[in-house]
């Protein structure tokens, strides 16, 4: 049986504190979506009982599962250091969770070492994505880099700041979102067809996070979730009151680039897809699902680039390590404390690369895999 969504229905997602349980649920629990559809399979037993009767016995519901799709529109909150709307759907797909706090810079800082003011270095941790004016006016030119390694209250950052940060130079907080091999999150996820026909699912997990930078164009990350089935269906007014929407710009991609043979180059378009291998648990005296354990992951994605020069090409040929980031955000050309989202994967290999002709210009199309180490955080995605 698959369930349509009505576009006036209302999403409410939220992480259960443990597998399958009924958290609170407030109208800052609700999102924005741009597409949204689960299809729920409400298995069918038929009873093999013979009696004395032409008529057969109705079945019965078996083994119930869930599966499907969120899109949402790429939105920050617009306050340096708040979750963005889908924070439940980036921790749950990723793992890890970690709100910074804005500190502000010392004096000895260089481009790849921030020093900040004495404990400031306590709401970091490696991963974080700092976004910081490193100009000497502060003339509010942004720059996004990450924390790759830390020092009580210094923190070495990759890619490296146009300029050393001055004295007192403030250092915008963030919520950032890291890859975990540990056990991930589960998710409650509540909705109204139509706001009269009431949907529940518990006990759900998202088994594959895809992302697609186009340059110019919205940002649109989808989830697809596995999961318990729905509980029962009911009638029932909408009970979460007026949903508060971010009304603020979605982003669009605009900063993608990567680090390749030791030297820096913009990209036309990145693809990625986050696969977590998420296998169900049943007993065979329990209907349903009982549990979805997280085993593993895969990270795999695409870009696209003009060709630059020989280098380039023999980093492809010879199989180097690159990094990959991206960063848009709602502010023009400039970054803007709030609404500004970052990427980063620290350490990419090509799988496959070809060379083909655009617009008379030669473009490198390379499929990749992100290198996983045990212990190691592999993804790093932010919201400052």
């Amino acid at each position: 049986m698959t369930i349509a969504l009505e576009r006036k229905s209302t999403l409410a997602v939220k992480k259960e504190t443990s597998f399958g349980v009924d958290p609170t649920v407030a109208s800052a629990n609700v999102i924005e979506f741009v597409d949204f559809g689960l299809d729920f399979d409400l298995e069918q037993i038929a009873r093999n009982v013979i009696r004395n009767t032409k008529d057969s016995l109705a079945p019965i519901n078996g083994a119930e599962t869930v599966a499907g799709d969120v899109s949402v529109e790429l939105h920050g909150s617009g306050t340096a250091g708040t979750a963005p709307e889908a924070d439940p759907l980036y921790e749950a797909a990723l793992g890890v969770k970690n709100v910074s706090t804005a500190s502000t810079t010392v004096a000895a800082s260089t481009t790849t070492l921030v020093k900040l003011s004495p404990g400031g270095g306590a709401g970091f941790a490696v991963g974080d994505m700092l976004i910081i004016d490193p100009s000497a006016g502060g003339t509010g030119a942004y720059e996004v880099t990450w924390v790759v390694s830390k020092s009580t209250d210094d923190l070495t950052v990759s890619p490296a700041l146009s300029a050393a940060p001055p004295a007192s130079r403030a250092v915008g907080a963030g919520v950032h979102f890291k890859t975990t091999l540990s056990e991930l999150p589960s998710l409650w996820i509540e909705y109204w067809r139509g706001d009269i026909t009431h949907y529940k699912f518990k006990g759900n997990k998202v088994d594959n996070l895809s992302l697609d930078f186009s340059a110019g164009k919205i940002i649109e990350p989808k989830f697809s979730i596995q999961g318990q089935a729905i509980s029962a269906i009911a009638t029932a007014a909408y009970g979460l009151g007026t949903p508060a929407y971010d009304s603020g710009l979605p982003h669009v991609a605009r900063y993608m680039k990567a680090m390749l043979a030791g030297t820096t180059v913009p990209l036309s378009n990145v693809s990625i897809s986050l696969d977590n291998d998420n296998p169900r648990l049943t007993d065979i005296t329990q209907m349903g699902t009982r549990n979805i354990v997280h085993v593993g992951r895969k990270i795999t994605g695409s870009f696209s680039l003009y060709y630059e020069d020989k280098a380039i090409e023999d980093a492809f040929r010879a199989g180097t390590n690159a990094e990959l980031i991206a960063a848009s955000s709602t502010g023009g050309t400039n970054l803007v404390l709030g609404n500004t989202y970052g990427l980063r994967l620290p350490k990419i290999k090509y799988t496959k690369a070809s060379k083909t002709k655009d617009n008379g210009m030669f473009k490198y199309d390379v499929s990749f895999e992100a290198q996983l180490t045990v212990g190691e955080d592999v993804i790093f995605t932010s919201f400052c």
